[in-house]
């Protein structure tokens, strides 16, 4: 039985959501020789041509605190993780946020391409299979978004593209294990000695979801750190037994 999908593929070239253009998909034609082996982990599962892909900031080996880039010589944890543990056991970032990231990011929580951020979320999730300390998690948690900014943009991005994640994962998703419980500013427009302050209480986690649980916590974006950080505390104060962090982009 043929299957119509690729007969209309074969008619309809689909375009890489990046370049436009159509046709350069694994298989299709040579590997570009820039390709890097962490692309690997999303090109079975991305619309992304083949070059576009493996032009995209993979951030390879990074601190395991702070999701910053380590060079090959040094530790697990960075100095400053080392002396001032986070509150998350793990953290791991699979982009730092350059290059195609911020426009891919900004496409979809402002343009509303849903599309872009479950090829995204695709990606994202055969990365993170290669992890195998994230299987062990029992519940997926999306970064929340206040309800009027919710109800605003119509939808929250980090739970889109969670929700690929979860399935790969086979973790189930929770989108009321934690709650944004105040109507804060926007971080990115403020200086680092305000963030902490701005998010102080923003968070309300359900204990009775979340306390002994495993929890893989993900956002799209991880700046300073401080959303991350007042999440993370809530669920801990909660009863989660152990808060992992997981971003798509790292600012370096």
């Amino acid at each position: 039985m043929v299957d119509i999908r690729l007969f209309f593929n074969h008619l309809f070239p689909p375009r890489c959501p990046l370049c436009g253009q159509a046709g350069h998909w694994p298989g299709h034609h040579h590997e570009h020789p820039s390709r890097t082996p962490a692309s690997d982990a999303g090109k079975q599962a991305s619309s992304l041509c083949a070059y576009c892909l493996a032009a995209l900031p993979w951030i390879g080996r990074h601190c395991r605190g702070c999701a910053l880039p380590l060079d090959a010589n040094d530790q697990d944890f960075c100095g400053r993780c080392q002396q001032h543990p986070p509150p998350w056991t793990e953290a791991q970032a699979m982009f730092a946020y350059r290059g195609a990231i911020p426009g891919l990011v900004s496409s979809i929580k402002y343009q509303h391409r849903l599309q872009l951020s479950h090829e995204l979320g695709r990606i994202w999730a055969e990365y993170l299979r290669q992890s195998p300390w994230l299987t062990q998690a029992d519940v997926v948690v999306p970064i929340p978004l206040h309800w009027r900014r919710r109800w605003r943009r119509g939808f929250n991005q980090v739970a889109e593209l969670a929700k690929p994640v979860s399935r790969a994962l086979a973790v189930p998703l929770c989108h009321h294990c934690l709650k944004r419980v105040r109507f804060t500013p926007s971080q990115a427009q403020l200086p680092r000695r305000v963030r902490l302050q701005n998010l102080r209480n923003a968070f309300l986690s359900d204990a009775a979801r979340v306390s002994g649980k495993h929890i893989l916590l993900l956002d799209d974006v991880m700046t300073t750190g401080t959303t991350l950080r007042e999440a993370t505390h809530s669920l801990l104060d909660a009863g989660a037994r152990r808060v992992d962090i997981q971003v798509l982009g790292r600012t370096i």
